[in-house]
């Protein structure tokens, strides 16, 4: 049955024998030659495996430290940019308040100018037309009198002016050279 099982053929020690001793002593061959080698490799592969994972860890811990170190900054300018956000607004408010009250009192300023201007205008005004209404009213009063008074009379009323004048010490004697 064995022959069956086997293709018709044996195991033959001779051929089949052979071989496995030879693989043996090949495979024995190879261990103790490339033993060392070999080791020698695979220790310095766990070991470069071994310094690639504590210098990708450092390189990680050193990121990681960045990273905080920069969220920490970030931070710190987003909160200084929110300061000066606060302070430009204050300043800008306090400005607008100091400009609108400036602008108040030099608004209250120029009203009371022109007021003032005004009422000063008004009274020169009045006081023109009290000296323009005078002076007309002077001469019509002089061609009125100049029309309705004669010569004889317009004497008379000169020389009571005169006599007044001189009682009041006005001047002081008509022959000296005063009016006549």
């Amino acid at each position: 049955m064995m022959s069956i099982l086997s293709g018709g053929h044996g195991f033959d020690f001779k051929v089949q024998g052979f071989y496995i001793i030879d693989f043996l002593v090949y495979a024995a061959v190879l261990v103790v030659v490339l033993r060392k080698p070999l080791t020698a490799f695979v220790e310095l592969r766990r070991e470069k495996l071994v310094k690639d994972i504590e210098e990708a860890r450092k390189l990680r811990e050193e990121a990681e430290r960045k990273l905080a170190d920069y969220t920490k900054r970030l931070s710190a300018i987003e909160s200084e940019a929110q300061q000066i956000l606060a302070d430009a607004r204050a300043q800008g408010e306090a400005e607008r308040t100091r400009i609108l009250a400036e602008a108040t009192a030099t608004a209250q300023k120029l009203r009371a100018d022109a007021k003032t201007r005004l009422e000063q205008e008004s009274k020169k005004l009045a006081h023109d037309l009290e000296l323009h209404a005078v002076e007309l009213a002077t001469q019509v009063a002089e061609r009125i009198i100049v029309e309705r008074i004669s010569e004889n009379h317009r004497k008379a009323l000169f020389s009571d002016y005169v006599d007044q004048v001189e009682n009041k010490g006005l001047i002081a004697d008509r022959s000296s050279g005063g009016l006549q």
